[in-house]
């Protein structure tokens, strides 16, 4: 059973060696790793041909459109595999990573889960079920922020081609978590395993995401929403739950009058699906009481101070 890994390259020399020598390790030899450079200019192109000239298994693509999507996306119009993975190159892995995301089931399982090694210690069920079972463990999942990351996972290709799912390539925040959303739609059968064998490496990326229009994150939050409705009842509830915050927060740091409407036209609608799709037993941990508690008292101030001066300032 093939496995098409997919690294996505750019400007990764610091760790890229790292990266190679620890997916070279791995005890799961029927693999091809798929190197798709995104325009690089240091000396990542130079590391990756020095690799393919040791083992066959390597290649080496260039993708010119911008951003880690469209390399994603390039790679996946190349992979050959019954299986795809995702290894970011800034990343590296134990050597029994692949075959623990292969499992024992070998090939039955629609997509795979596991644990990483990370800055905070997760906690996760080792379970493997089937049909509508599923979306309780992706809620599950959810609530830990462990669905939608792509490296720690493995996905059916033949799932993938059949409904042409790929990258968001317009978006640059949650664009893995919506691929991953719209992956689950059509998983019958998730395995989940606790082994810890992902090193992920937390970078200083944070600049560049806080540059990012207010339109534009509100924008991603919003397709989330939209794909996670597909899914049950309580999936729809952590994506609103997550959505309501993310506009309250917003709001509250808005001080120009064209981000203040631009906030007031999402947190409206947001706070009203929250109200409709709510229930006790939902509120399962800290961060659900929190917005269950703070929502309305957000909403209440907004409809009150701000949405008085936003009025007056730009007349809505």
């Amino acid at each position: 059973m093939l496995i098409s890994i997919i690294t996505p390259i750019y400007n990764a020399e610091k760790y890229l060696e790292e990266c190679l020598q620890s997916i070279l390790r791995q005890t799961w030899t029927d693999f091809e790793l798929l190197l798709i450079d995104n325009n690089s200019n240091d000396r990542s192109v130079e590391i990756c041909r020095q690799y393919m000239q040791r083992d066959p298994r390597i290649k080496l693509y260039h993708c010119q459109k911008p951003g880690a999507s469209a390399a994603r996306n390039y790679g996946l119009s190349q992979a050959k595999g019954d299986f795809v993975a995702f290894i970011d190159a800034d990343d590296w892995v134990e050597p029994n990573h692949l075959e623990n995301l292969v499992g024992p089931g070998l090939g039955k399982t629609d997509i795979t889960f596991t644990n990483a090694f990370i800055s905070y210690d997760l906690q996760l069920a080792e379970e493997e079920v089937s049909g509508e079972a599923c979306d309780r463990i992706f809620a599950q999942l959810r609530r830990q922020t462990f669905f939608g990351w792509t490296w720690n996972k493995i996905f059916n290709r033949e799932i993938i081609e059949r409904h042409a799912i790929r990258f968001n390539e317009g978006m640059r925040l949650h664009e893995d978590e919506l691929f991953t959303a719209e992956y689950c739609q059509y998983v019958n059968h998730v395995r989940v395993s606790n082994l810890k064998t992902y090193h992920y490496r937390i970078l200083n990326t944070s600049v560049m995401r806080s540059k990012m229009p207010k339109e534009e994150k509100l924008s991603c939050y919003r397709r989330l929403y939209k794909m996670y409705s597909r899914l049950d009842r309580e999936n729809r509830y952590l994506t609103i739950r997550v959505h309501l915050s993310h506009c309250c927060n917003m709001l509250r740091h808005c001080w120009k009058p064209d981000d203040i409407r631009l906030a007031l036209m999402y947190v409206y609608p947001a706070y009203e699906e929250y109200r409709n799709i709510v229930q006790p037993e939902f509120l399962r941990d800290d961060r659900d009481r929190k917005v269950a508690r703070r929502s309305p008292w957000v909403f209440r101030f907004h409809n009150g101070v701000w949405i008085w001066i936003a009025s007056k300032i730009i007349n809505i």
